[in-house]
């Protein structure tokens, strides 16, 4: 059976088995056979089904499909086409379909085609498309939108530069804070912090700031958002992200919020840090704090206190506490300090119910008597 008849002969088998015929098929014959068909195919406006299995076709050819992909382009008067073909090139990454794709960015008379290809530009992430981008910040807003993300994609110096400005024009503000957010580029934490210091664009800003934290590890220095301290107060109802850089910051001013963040697993790693920052500042708040049984992140509470050299206070205070976990820490807290008053606690505690509790203690004892009671 010709190849031709055998996509024929596809075009009205139910999809899933379509599909794997169609693997089948590529697989037997030769792409130079099938690509000038499938060309042929899609051109056929006639049969729907038959144009919609060289779609599947071309998909499943990958890179030896840019050819026939980059002509549907350049020459076909059909718009869903060369819509199709813009993603296409977009999901495949071809950059030997770059310059097809500027000029129908710039001259496609399809919206929609146009948007495709700023996409797939977006996606290619090739500093070359980045001048047709710009200029293409200038086209009707479904085109700019896709244009302007798609530079943030790309990335790079020139990329920031062209977000800025389009920032600063005031076309789609919150699309280029949005670029800026998805960029990865370190570039972008400076750039946010200033446009955080416009109060119509704080909110936008300061939350890309810490999605960029939270998406790729990109972090403001403590300093650089003191600033905004008053902003995360103020917020802290509304915007989790509010919280999360009030934690960044290690203002003295957040500290019952970091409290509050440690009952957060989310959070907490942050809002440990902040309050070791903090060091002795934060004891008789932590000791406050782990008073009250019903507030979360108490274990936490106990290691920190452990940390910032409050074992003593720990073993008088807690040693009897009605979690568990913090009795651990009790016990490990005990075991530093090496006195008499110490190893009576820790005595108490390998007779404790709870049998983590009960090794933690008599870890402790070994490390001080070098055996078990």
């Amino acid at each position: 059976m010709s190849a031709l008849a055998a996509l024929k002969r596809l075009a009205g088998t139910p999809p899933l088995r379509r599909q794997v015929e169609l693997r089948e098929l590529l697989r037997q014959k030769e792409a130079s056979e099938l690509l000038p068909l499938l060309k042929a195919a899609l051109a056929d406006e006639e049969d729907a089904s038959l144009r919609n299995t060289a779609m599947e076709a071309l998909k499943c050819l990958g890179q030896e499909a840019v050819p026939v992909l980059r002509s549907i382009l350049q020459g076909s008067r059909d718009g869903e086409l060369r819509l199709f073909a813009a993603q296409l090139l977009g999901e495949i990454g071809s950059e030997r379909a770059l310059p097809e794709l500027i000029a129908n960015l710039k001259e496609d008379p399809h919206v929609n085609v146009r948007a495709a290809c700023a996409e797939a530009l977006g996606k290619l992430r090739h500093p070359k498309a980045l001048q047709g981008l710009r200029q293409a910040t200038r086209d009707e807003p479904w085109v700019a939108m896709a244009a302007v993300h798609a530079m943030g994609q790309i990335g790079g110096p020139e990329a920031l530069k062209h977000i800025k400005e389009v920032i600063e024009e005031g076309l789609y503000v919150e699309m280029g804070i949005a670029a800026l957010r998805d960029s990865a580029m370190p570039e972008a934490l400076e750039l946010l912090l200033r446009l955080a210091q416009q109060a119509h664009l704080a909110d936008a800003s300061l939350q890309a700031l810490a999605e960029l934290f939270l998406t790729h590890g990109l972090r403001p220095s403590p300093q650089a958002l003191r600033p905004f301290v008053p902003w995360c107060l103020r917020n802290l109802q509304e915007h989790k992200a509010a919280l999360l850089l009030l934690c960044l910051s290690q203002s003295e001013q957040g500290l019952p919020h970091y409290l509050q963040a440690l009952g957060d697993e989310e959070l907490q790693e942050h809002a440990l840090e902040a309050l070791l920052s903090l060091r002795k500042k934060a004891v008789v708040p932590l000791i406050e704090a782990l008073k009250d049984t019903s507030r979360a992140g108490r274990p936490l509470m106990a290691k920190l206190l452990g940390i910032l050299g409050e074992a003593e206070v720990l073993v008088r205070k807690f040693l009897q506490d009605e979690d568990p976990e913090v009795r651990v820490e009790v016990a490990l807290a005990a075991a530093e300090l090496k006195r008499p008053e110490a190893l009576r606690a820790l005595q108490r505690l390998a007779r404790d119910p709870v049998e983590e509790v009960r090794q933690a203690a008599l870890l402790g004892l070994k490390e001080a008597h070098g055996e078990a009671p």
